[in-house]
């Protein structure tokens, strides 16, 4: 009688996932970590935003407190309007589940 290896093979394959969804972690915290750094040139820091959206919209919001509360700081206080265009586009994608989205929108129309 053959083998059963798809056992073996399935949970090989869960691993791969959970490997890939920890480099996924670490490449998207990356990312924002460029993206945050006001020491950055303009144009790599509209890209990293672009690109922090993109991997949000695709694998979620795998960003640290610390750097969800940066985010937020920039969209909601950044004086260059590229910035703050780039980092709240950025901001929508990661979608937080906290009550920040409501206070940039409060500190925007003075309320």
């Amino acid at each position: 009688m053959p083998a059963n290896t798809s056992v073996p093979a399935q949970g090989l394959r869960q691993q791969r996932a959970a490997q890939l969804r920890a480099e996924m972690d670490v490449k998207q915290r990356a990312v924002a970590h460029v993206a945050l750094d006001a020491n950055n040139t303009l144009s790599l820091r509209v890209a990293a935003f672009g690109a922090l959206a993109e991997s949000a919209r695709n694998n979620g919001n795998m960003l640290e407190e610390s750097q969800i509360d940066t985010l937020v700081k920039i969209a909601r206080e950044e004086s260059d309007l590229v910035i703050r265009t780039s980092s709240s586009q950025a901001l929508g994608a990661v979608n937080i589940a906290t009550n920040k989205a409501g206070e940039i929108i409060r500190g925007y129309y003075g309320g």
